[in-house]
């Protein structure tokens, strides 16, 4: 859950919100919840909601610094792509589709 709560807190600090709410990360739940404008818990929000929005992988690369430039190659599809936030967010989604956890998807980027 480490890399989870670590993902979230890093795509909040680059300025990702859903539906305009801060999202937080729960330790003792393991889940994601929806924070209001008064700092009130709203309800829990699938973690598969933000790993799949684009605008959340953006938010990351801006706290990540992860816009190097450059090219790499993905051996699991054989294509190869910009390393930028895209690079991230496509290695996380194809270790899910691999059968690996969330968690052992994010911690192979960190």
């Amino acid at each position: 859950m480490i890399q989870q709560k670590q993902f979230i807190e890093d795509v909040t600090q680059g300025g990702w919100r859903y539906n305009g709410r801060i999202v937080v990360f729960s330790e003792i739940h393991g889940l994601c919840y929806i924070v209001n404008d008064d700092g009130d818990w709203c309800g829990p929000l699938a973690i598969e909601v933000i790993l799949l929005d684009p605008l959340a992988w953006k938010a990351a690369s801006r706290t990540r610094n992860w816009n190097q430039g450059g090219r790499d190659f993905c051996p699991a599809c054989q294509y190869t792509m910009a390393i930028d936030w895209r690079f991230y967010m496509h290695h996380v989604v194809n270790g899910l589709a691999m059968g690996k956890t969330i968690e052992d998807s994010l911690a192979a980027i960190s």
